[in-house]
């Protein structure tokens, strides 16, 4: 989507006058979603429903090819901000939020459930990790971080060293009949990591626990069968978990 600050701030005053679509339409677009268990989450129809230093905030963020976004909206203030960086290391959410505390007064969040930890943990559905963070015993062994929209379970799992045999293992093709989508292992340029392509895109792996690799916000677990071989590739982010991809024969 191509746009600019000042459109995406029109967007916003649409949801208070309603020019466009009427009121039906922006009160359903800031309705909570419903999952299957009962449970209302903070996500609506294309916009989180937070508090944000005690205030009331409906916003969403956006990220892509080295751009960083955000459009925060405050009801009780009447205030909006809106940020495009173009810089993928920029911060446009807590950016967003420091602009907003000028007008609104709100304090940033600054307390964090649980106790700050250090190494590295597994966040036991998407496989992504984590070198520090707050988090509270959830017995077993595991351990959470409270979200809105539920409980993130992790458990420390140890960093991982691959060496140029270890990555051995992994290269080949693999196929998800999901997606229909066919991806290229490869070793890296660097020992211990690995190269990996689909399509056009090519990306680097570097290792984290045993058998898997990351690269920015994806997380890629190779799974063997009861003999030790690798037979399957999982891929994983906080949208998409445990994605499948077969390896296939001979390659």
């Amino acid at each position: 989507m191509l746009t600019t600050v000042g459109d995406l701030l029109k967007w916003n005053e649409n949801f208070v006058h309603a020019k466009v679509g009427g009121k039906a339409m922006v009160a359903a677009q800031q309705k909570p979603a419903v999952l299957t268990n009962g449970k209302a989450i903070s996500y609506a129809a294309g916009l989180m429903l937070w508090e944000s230093g005690g205030i009331k905030e409906v916003a969403h963020s956006g990220a892509t090819g080295g751009y960083r976004t955000w459009l925060g909206r405050y009801p009780e203030f009447g205030v909006s901000v809106a940020v495009m960086c173009n810089s993928g290391k920029a911060n446009a959410v807590m950016l967003g939020r420091q602009t907003a505390m000028l007008w609104t007064g709100g304090k940033e969040d600054l307390d964090e459930p649980g106790k700050e930890l250090k190494g590295m943990f597994r966040n036991l559905s998407d496989n992504t990790v984590e070198r520090k963070g707050f988090f509270e015993d959830a017995g077993g062994g595991r351990l959470k971080q409270e979200t809105p929209n539920g409980d993130l379970l992790f458990e420390r799992v140890e960093p991982w060293k691959a060496s140029a045999k270890d990555v051995a293992a992994f290269i080949g093709e693999y196929e998800s009949d999901k997606t229909g989508s066919l991806v290229v292992i490869q070793a890296g340029q660097k020992e211990g990591e690995l190269s990996l392509k689909v399509e056009v895109a090519k990306m680097m792996l570097r290792p984290t626990f045993r058998d898997a690799f990351e690269t920015g916000p994806y997380s890629f677990v190779f799974r063997r069968n009861g003999a030790g071989k690798v037979i399957e590739m999982s891929a994983g982010d906080s949208r998409v978990w445990d994605l499948r991809f077969q390896r296939r024969a001979g390659k």
